[in-house]
C-alpha cells in the first residue's frame, strides 16, 4: 500500500529528490549539505554583525544594556560604613533591602571573605 502526503491533487508529487530517498554521503548529497551548511554560518554571521552594530550605535547614544544595580551610590556608602563598623554582610543586606550577594559583590570583594 502505498502512502501518499495530504492535501490537493496538484500538491501530492514530493517535488525534490531529497525528500524522496534517504540521505547518502554521495557527491551530490556532501555537496548539498555543505552549501547549506556555508548558508547558515554566513546568516550567524552576519546577525552577529547586526546585533553588535546595533548594541554599538546604542551605547553611542548613551543607552547600555542590562538589568539595573540595585546599589546606587547611596546604599554603596551606607553598606560600606556598616561593613567597617563590623557589621556582618547578611545583616547589611536585611537592614538595606538588597541580596546578601549584592553586599559581597560590591563590598566585600577583596576582603578575606570569613569561613574560606
Amino acid at each position: 500500500m502505498a502512502v501518499t502526503p495530504p492535501g490537493p491533487a496538484r500538491y501530492r508529487r514530493w517535488p525534490f529528490g531529497c525528500c524522496s530517498r534517504a540521505y547518502t554521503p554521495s557527491g551530490e548529497g556532501k555537496f548539498f549539505f555543505t552549501m547549506m551548511a556555508a548558508f547558515a554560518e554566513l546568516e550567524r554571521d552576519m546577525i552577529h554583525d547586526r546585533t553588535m552594530a546595533g548594541l554599538a550605535a546604542a551605547r553611542a547614544q548613551g543607552r547600555v544594556g542590562g538589568r539595573p544595580t540595585v546599589m546606587d551610590p547611596d546604599k554603596l556608602a551606607a553598606a560600606k560604613a556598616r561593613r567597617a563598623g563590623g557589621e556582618s554582610p547578611t545583616d547589611i543586606a536585611r537592614a538595606l533591602g538588597i541580596s546578601r550577594a549584592s553586599v559581597y559583590r560590591h563590598v566585600v570583594t577583596g576582603e578575606e571573605l570569613p569561613g574560606i
